[in-house]
């Protein structure tokens, strides 16, 4: 195989065992048209050298399906245990992972499952577990990690049940099943206190609202990656120290951390994390009112999907791509991205990507005074997150849906979608969340025509929200508006 990504075909050939030469005297007749594709495609196939990543381990995957189609699962193994001459040297399919090509991998590694002991299959469904988590397909990757899970409880290998269960870990964070995450991550953590776990352990304070201890997790895990020389681990801290700063309004040392994540991505040749990187970027610059370098990053993560051929990062950035024309104000611009994704997430049946595109798509309505038309879009959404149990897009539609109802002077209905998000906040301990829920319910008591309730309960209301959005602002450590809040509620309750 003519390509700087491997060893030489007939070098391969031989450690496979198929000599060319003598090829129709040791194998049988009806197998020698597959060995003789094998041949072929390891010695004659030269991609182009601009060509895709898939196309230059092309050859590889096709003498892979060959071998297994005459059941030759040992030297099929072994295409698969090649490294490539890549900056990480990974083995071919940890390679394809790193490109995007999660489905490829699951393909691969389903040929193969049963077909060998209880301790290969077990590695198998942990991989083929990986492929679906990183595809969004969160339950069937639940139900590999269980399956492998059960098959090390009877081998006895705790360390690799350790592994497992960090893995079920993320699947439930992914999820938004907070509880269960934490619950995964300790166990794993006490089998084998990895950094990699502290990481984990970060996402999910980060995503409950508790920004000291998640960047408490993150700041350990660079450190220790640092020392391990664990490059990929550290990009990933980088990241995460990075969102955190973004949140905590500290943009530039936010910038540095992106831009330190980027180069180790763009580094080792890992684009999925340089396509992270570039959208953590854009977000960056969105906050800081730089929309034409938020939307140049945005593009860069596209094409970076679109090279790699990877569509579920292209639902993302187009939606977010649509999120910064938001911002900006070009609304048609705004819908036409997000249309694409919406396009994109249907075709792949990406559920989550479908539904985040329909929210994006029913803002730009809102703001275009079309709050009618949103409701067609957001509605559907709502069904989708409820019926994929994602909280986090249940408790955004809900606030968007909100909007819509108070736009269309619709308060019962407005009301009660704000109150369902607030309840979703609460009971996965979303605070930040839940200050952007109370900062609409404050707007909403703001506008509510005191003909429909008295004077007195609309002030009522007004402050026992008031009271709560203290006390959310308090808990995200933001002690400036917290008193702002408190003294407001204050003078409401002495002009009573």
């Amino acid at each position: 195989m003519a390509t700087s990504l491997t060893a030489p075909g007939k070098v391969i050939l031989a450690e496979l065992g198929i000599d060319p030469i003598n090829l129709s005297a040791k194998i049988p007749i009806e197998q020698l048209d597959d060995y003789i594709a094998v041949i072929n495609w390891l010695t004659d196939y030269e991609p182009k050298p601009d060509a895709p990543n898939m196309e230059k381990v092309q050859g590889l995957l096709e003498a892979f399906h060959h071998l297994c189609e005459v059941e030759n699962w040992e030297e099929a193994i072994k295409i698969l245990s090649i490294s490539l001459n890549t900056p990480t040297n990974e083995y071919l399919p940890t390679q394809l992972n790193t490109w995007g090509y999660y489905r490829e991998v699951a393909d691969l590694y389903n040929m193969l499952l049963g077909n060998f002991n209880r301790d290969f299959d077990a590695a198998l469904l942990d991989t083929l577990g990986n492929s679906y988590n990183a595809l969004g397909d969160y339950y069937k990757a639940i139900k590999y990690y269980q399956q492998c899970l059960a098959i090390l409880g009877q081998l006895q290998e705790p360390s690799r049940e350790g592994n497992i269960l960090n893995n079920l870990g993320n699947a439930y964070f992914n999820l938004g099943k907070y509880t269960q995450a934490i619950k995964y991550y300790q166990q794993s953590y006490e089998i084998a206190p990895r950094y990699e776990i502290l990481l984990n352990m970060g996402n999910i304070y980060f995503a409950m609202g508790d920004y000291e201890k998640a960047k408490d997790c993150f700041h350990r895990t660079m450190i220790k990656a640092r020392e391990n020389k664990e490059i990929r681990v550290l990009g990933g801290a980088f990241q995460s120290l990075g969102i955190i700063c973004r949140l905590q309004r500290e943009y530039e040392k936010a910038i540095e951390y992106f831009q330190q994540s980027l180069t180790i991505a763009q580094t080792i040749g890992e684009p999925l994390t340089e396509s992270q990187a570039l959208g953590n970027l854009s977000n960056a610059y969105c906050d800081l009112g730089n929309y034409i370098q938020a939307i140049n990053y945005q593009q860069q993560r596209l094409e970076i999907g679109r090279k790699i051929k990877d569509r579920r990062g292209q639902v993302r950035a187009l939606k977010n791509l649509g999120n910064a024309y938001f911002l900006q104000e070009e609304y048609t611009s705004a819908i036409e991205c997000q249309k694409q994704s919406l396009t994109i997430a249907q075709e792949i049946h990406d559920r989550q990507g479908e539904g985040s595109a329909m929210v994006g798509l029913g803002t730009c309505l809102i703001q275009l005074d079309q709050s009618s038309a949103a409701l067609r879009y957001l509605k559907p959404a709502l069904e989708i997150f409820r019926e994929i149990q994602d909280p986090m897009g249940e408790w955004n539609t809900l606030g968007n849906l909100g909007d819509a109802y108070c736009a269309m002077k619709m308060y019962p209905e407005a009301y009660e979608c704000y109150q369902q998000s607030l309840i979703i906040t609460r009971k996965i301990s979303y605070q930040r969340g839940e200050e952007q829920i109370l900062v609409k319910l404050l707007e909403y008591w703001q506008v509510y025509p005191v003909g429909l309730v008295s004077v007195t309960q609309k002030r009522q209301s007004a402050e026992k929200t008031l009271l709560e959005l203290g006390k959310a602002y308090q808990l995200l450590g933001d002690y400036d508006k917290a008193i702002e809040c408190n003294h407001l509620h204050l003078i409401a309750v002495q002009v009573m």
